[in-house]
Parts: structure tokens; sequence; C-alpha cells
């Protein structure tokens, strides 16, 4: 599946609600867990974890995991 093809569907949906969130997290910034992110785009964790997992498989962010202290941009 191609790109385009890929965001005509909810998990496109979520990649560019994430995207959108994300262009005002500057590095560094503490980005919410999957739950909350998921809640407030009103979409389910799964969808929101496709959108995450894109967005990283596209080098479009980088997502450096802190364990306890969180994901960070």
């Amino acid at each position: 599946m191609e790109i385009n093809e890929e965001l005509f569907n909810k998990n496109g949906l979520a990649v560019i609600k994430l995207a959108r969130q994300f262009s005002n997290f500057r590095a560094g910034d503490k980005i919410p867990n999957v739950t909350t992110l998921a809640a407030e785009h009103g979409l389910s964790v799964g969808t929101t974890q496709y959108g995450l997992t894109f967005l990283k498989d596209k080098n479009v962010v980088k997502l450096i995991s802190r364990g306890h202290l969180g994901t960070h941009i």
C-alpha cells in the first residue's frame, strides 16, 4: 500500500492528528502516553499506536522512551 492510500482511512486520520499535535512540540518535550493521546483525539489505543509507529517508521518524528519518565520527542 502506498503512503497516499494509507492516509485515507482511520489510521491515516490518526497519523494526521498526531503529526499536527507533534508539530507544536520541541525537541526534548514529553509527549502524553498512548491512552491519553487516544482520548484527546477520539481514537482507539490501537489506532493511535499505529499512528505513532507510522510517524516513527517514516522518520517524521524521533521518539525516545525514558522508562518511567515517559516518552520524549
